[in-house]
């Protein structure tokens, strides 16, 4: 029996606006990554698992997440900066990003030493159902990827608001999965 608790973490959900942002901050909901209903890409995720924290850490770019999420008018993700910890600014690893099937957004992390919120989307109109699909880019290829984690992409999870949830992904008949080297992974281009 999988038991999967929601915990309220002590982060604040940015809001819609910097002035309601200084006038009042609320709580946030975090979801682990042990949430079924987390699409995460088969085969490039280790789960590690820390007292009741399940993490997801990849080291390959092309590993993804896929996520439907409702009831909340605020979405990002939570990455812990300590798999980071000591990766020169240049070397952080690269994710990109999509809510609702809008344009990818690019972004390089910037944080290591702790975990951290990083807020992705706010504004969501709370009633309606979002898609997030949130893909691990790029990573330096020099940085001792398969001996340490300092360029890989380690996440706690989703950060929503605390009426969100998360819902089934939707996921196509027809599925493919590509195993290969370096050229395959797209190393260098």
């Amino acid at each position: 029996e999988l038991i999967v608790l929601l915990r309220v973490a002590s982060v604040f959900c940015a809001t819609s606006s910097a002035a309601e942002a200084s006038a009042e901050a609320k709580a946030c909901k975090i979801i682990d990554c042990a949430h079924p209903n987390l699409f995460l890409a088969p085969y490039v995720w280790k789960r590690l698992q820390t007292n009741s924290t399940v993490q997801a850490e990849a080291t390959m770019p092309g590993a993804y997440l896929k996520a439907m999420v409702q009831g909340t008018a605020t979405l990002g993700v939570v990455i812990d900066g300590s798999a980071n910890s000591g990766c020169p600014a240049s070397s952080m690893p690269v994710i990109e990003f999509s809510v609702d099937q809008g344009p990818f957004k690019i972004v390089q992390l910037t944080k290591t030493g702790a975990p951290y919120t990083l807020f992705l989307v706010t504004g969501l109109d709370p009633t309606k159902q979002h898609r997030l699909e949130l893909y691990f880019r790029a990573a330096d290829l020099e940085q001792k990827r398969w001996r340490t984690s300092t360029a890989h992409l380690r996440l706690n999870g989703l950060v929503l608001d605390p009426n969100g949830s998360v819902l089934p992904v939707p996921v196509g008949s027809k599925r493919a999965l590509a195993y290969g080297d370096s050229i395959t992974e797209g190393a260098g281009v």
